[in-house]
């Protein structure tokens, strides 16, 4: 190396050191001297399985931290010191055992995205709303039983994650939020995604593992949709207009009540991505396959076709064109 190549090595190592820390935190009496050493640190993620149940109080003394993550501990209350860090834009915060979000929380004025998944939060905290800045929300796999009303007035949001809670009803005030374009909502209580035609400007809309029964021909509203997933809603048939959906690239019907293939999506985009395993499909429709160029087949065990049709070869549910 000359002497340029080991100022920049040094120069990487610094920064490896200095602004990512990745560390399990052990609760010894040196932990405190542990943030001493790096009140640089840009990025922070604490994890592991402890009896101990409060962080480092010098947390706070990170003035530089942009993104912290604290996950898979046994923190029942939430550190008030992550409240003082002033620069922080992304926190992450999952796998303990937190019941109640303090309001302390619209003190990170800077926040842009939020995680708190799989804790025991039955409740999310009106004041989150004084967070201007927030963009993405994630708050799946908790108790939540309905989407406070408040939320439907973030409207800086562009994703929003509330999978496997116990949400039964979504209000018509979701057509507020209109920068919104990842929507998830899997594994809820859902029987109707009505007011959910209304949100146009959605890119992922996942709703699988709810008992919605059908889907109506608003569906043609989501004309900025590029993956659906509609794996496990109790459905048998697709409308029509889903054929409007052009930039579509991923769609998932597994674990449905299908007995033919939709012809509909044969009218999709060329390069569709089609998983549709676990339905009782009785007629494949092999012979109008073969007027797309890139459409994978995902039917396990139910898909035995292999060969060559007008140029087009089929094996193990793929379809390609044919080299020969």
């Amino acid at each position: 190396m000359n002497s340029n190549q080991i100022n920049n090595f040094n120069h990487s190592l610094y920064k490896m050191k200095y602004n990512s820390i990745i560390t399990k935190y052990d609760n010894t009496p040196n932990a405190e001297n542990f943030i001493e050493n790096y009140l640089n640190v840009l990025y922070l993620k604490i994890y592991g399985k402890s009896t101990y149940t409060e962080l480092p109080k010098n947390l706070e003394e990170l003035n530089f931290i942009v993104t912290l993550e604290i996950i898979n501990n046994d923190l029942s209350i939430f550190p008030n010191s992550i409240f003082n860090l002033k620069t922080l834009k992304n926190l992450v915060f999952c796998n303990n055992k937190i019941k109640i979000l303090p309001s302390e929380i619209i003190n990170l004025k800077n926040l842009k995205n939020l995680t708190l998944c799989n804790q025991n939060l039955q409740n999310i905290p009106e004041v989150l709303k004084k967070l201007e800045n927030l963009e993405n929300f994630n708050f799946s796999s908790n108790r939540l039983n309905a989407i406070p009303n408040f939320l439907y007035s973030m409207i800086n949001l562009v994703s929003l994650d509330l999978s496997n809670n116990l949400i039964s009803v979504i209000s018509k005030k979701i057509v507020k939020l209109n920068n919104l374009e990842i929507l998830k909502l899997s594994k809820n209580k859902l029987i109707s995604i009505e007011h959910i035609y209304s949100c146009y400007n959605l890119k992922l809309l996942d709703i699988s593992k709810n008992n919605i029964g059908m889907v109506s021909n608003k569906i043609q509203n989501f004309r900025m949709l590029k993956e659906l997933n509609l794996r496990e809603t109790q459905i048998a048939i697709l409308p029509k207009e889903i054929e409007k959906l052009e930039k579509l690239k991923i769609l998932n019907i597994e674990n449905n009540l299908f007995l033919f293939l939709p012809a509909t999506i044969l009218k999709l985009n060329k390069k569709l991505i089609l998983f549709c395993e676990l339905n009782t499909i009785i007629d494949r429709g092999n012979d109008k396959i073969i007027g797309l160029e890139e459409l994978y087949w995902h039917f396990g065990k139910n898909f035995n076709f292999s060969g060559t049709y007008q140029n087009k070869k089929v094996i193990l549910g793929s379809i390609q064109n044919s080299k020969n």
